[in-house]
């Protein structure tokens, strides 16, 4: 990996995006810094809707300021309304992290009610629209071959595509 990059994994919550992080950190031969949106959910004083909205956006940034800095990032978080122009310039692998709603579900399960029903919620449009540059389904592969999946893909460019297409105007 190059420095300065960022690895976006992109999936609904329960995906294993933070198993698939911490596979990643023990198993690349450069630093990965995981900065996980679910500690920044932590340190929020109050679950208000608007609170929220300021964090995620805070997240986002935070992220792309800690790969400026010259570290290689893992994000579990992506918004391609906000990532599309924060992260220009840099190196950016995005991932697609798969798994079947039965699957989430049972993983939900197992975590604090309120931290459950989003798995359900996201799950039929997450990935609608998005492209990636290695898709994984944590529910078939182990978390080692998910990261060396991830680890081996080569060179990233479904990123700059998005960004690419959202500048293209649109005629009617």
């Amino acid at each position: 990996m190059a420095a300065a990059e960022i690895v976006v994994l992109s999936g609904t919550s329960a995906s294993g995006k933070t198993t698939l992080a911490e596979e990643l950190q023990r198993r690349s031969e450069t630093p990965l810094q995981y900065i996980p949106l679910d500690s920044f959910i932590d340190m929020l004083p109050c679950w208000d809707e608007s609170v929220f909205a300021a964090m995620e956006v805070g997240y986002h940034h935070a992220v792309a300021a800690t790969a400026r800095a010259g570290n290689n990032v893992v994000s579990d978080h992506f918004r391609p309304d906000l990532d599309l122009d924060l992260y220009r310039g840099l190196r950016v692998l995005l991932v697609g992290v798969h798994c079947p709603l039965e699957e989430l579900l049972r993983r939900e399960a197992r975590r604090p009610e309120e931290r459950r029903g989003f798995a359900a919620a996201q799950f039929g449009h997450l990935h609608s629209g998005r492209e990636y540059d290695v898709e994984v389904d944590t529910s078939v592969l182990t978390p080692e071959l998910c990261a060396d999946a991830v680890l081996g893909c080569g060179e990233p460019g479904a990123f700059d595509r998005m960004a690419a297409a959202r500048e293209v105007p649109q005629h009617r």
